[in-house]
């Protein structure tokens, strides 16, 4: 039963959807303070040993942005279904923060990207483990933000 929440839970949250090979993204109902569009994408999972993993991040902005045909977007990337959402869930509900969701979102918000944001000091600019804490053995020199045009 919670897993068909957590399902029709995600697309209240999203007006479309649309897949590629490597990723599912959906759209917030809900704009940025400026107006540009908010996303959460869905990849694969991926390999934490090996730092290729940004890569393929930011492969697939660059992608969202040629299909949007603009890079002024939000979007929050994840690895995990269950973590997006558990995340989407909690959005409007504090009542459904748990440790182990919380945890999950450490390893599995793998991204968030801002780009054109008037309220951030780079144009372009993605951060790496956002919710991740910066002494998190598993995330280790991954945690951090760096410009990203894509």
């Amino acid at each position: 039963m919670k897993k068909i929440c957590l399902f029709a839970l995600l697309f209240t949250f999203s007006v479309s959807a649309f897949s590629s090979e490597n990723y599912k993204i959906y759209e917030d109902s809900e704009l940025r303070a400026d107006g540009a569009k908010r996303y959460y994408i869905l990849i694969p999972t991926v390999d934490l040993s090996d730092k290729a993993f940004k890569m393929q991040v930011k492969s697939v902005l660059s992608a969202v942005a040629v299909k949007l045909k603009t890079k002024k977007f939000s979007a929050k990337i994840f690895d995990d279904k269950n973590t997006l959402g558990y995340y989407l869930a909690t959005l409007n509900n504090s009542k459904a923060i748990h440790p182990l969701g919380e945890r999950s979102l450490e390893t599995h918000w793998l991204a968030w990207y801002e780009g054109e944001d008037p309220d951030t000091s780079s144009p372009y600019n993605v951060s790496f483990f956002p919710y991740a804490d910066v002494d998190n053995e598993i995330i280790g020199d991954y945690f951090g933000s760096e410009d990203f045009e894509p």
